[in-house]
């Protein structure tokens, strides 16, 4: 996620989900926001998405670089504005290096969604919170899966294909770039590929950038 220009200071009151201050709208998928926690202070920022995406949170509790961070939480909450779909609560203030939280999270579906900045020790000061939201096309129904000892095969609808790649690894941590056999009959395309000799058995789907309209 890259940022640019000035960042633009929460609106109060923000203390909960209905006086939440947009930081994301469905036209501007990047945002950044100044705010400033008061004793005992919840700031609520509204996040709204178009369907199924990523979000990419990230707050830093000493945007000064002054040495007076503080402790600052960060919690993803869903559109009812009340259950907390994740909180980050990793690191502690008054430390020689900025205390900052930050995580990846999937929403399903479309909606507005809040993130919640608040402090865990009593404590009060300034902070910055950035938002990026990236749709992520849902992964194509596999069919007509088969195996045997030596490959593995399955078809995809040809609208959907496109999009994705084929993975494989032998112990769930170094995934690589897997090349398939591949045919197109009855607006499907058929993939097949050998699971024998390295013994790479497990197989995933790797979603693509798709390419922009022409």
């Amino acid at each position: 996620t890259v940022t640019t220009g000035a960042v633009t200071a929460e609106t109060e009151p923000n203390n909960s989900a209905p006086t939440a201050t947009p930081i994301v709208t469905l036209a501007a998928p990047i945002g950044v926001r100044s705010g400033f926690l008061e004793t005992n202070d919840l700031d609520y920022y509204s996040v709204a998405v178009p369907e199924r995406s990523l979000l990419h949170i990230s707050a830093d509790s000493d945007p000064e670089r002054d040495g007076a961070s503080h402790n600052i939480v960060v919690d993803l909450i869903g559109p009812s504005g009340s259950t907390v779909y994740l909180t980050a609560n990793s690191s502690a203030g008054g430390q020689p290096d900025a205390a900052a939280e930050g995580f990846g999270f999937i929403v399903a579906s479309n909606g507005t969604y809040y993130v919640r900045v608040r402090e865990a020790s009593g404590q009060t000061g300034t902070y910055h919170l950035m938002v990026a939201t990236c749709v992520i096309p849902e992964l194509p129904k596999l069919r007509n899966v088969k195996a045997t000892s030596s490959t593995f095969s399955f078809s995809l609808p040809a609208a959907q294909a496109y999009g994705f790649g084929v993975q494989s690894t032998i112990d769930l941590n170094v995934w690589a770039d897997t090349p398939c056999d591949m045919t197109c009959a009855d607006d499907l395309v058929w993939l097949s590929l050998p699971i024998g000799g390295d013994l790479k058995k497990f197989i995933r789907m790797r979603g693509l950038w798709r390419p922009p309209p022409e």
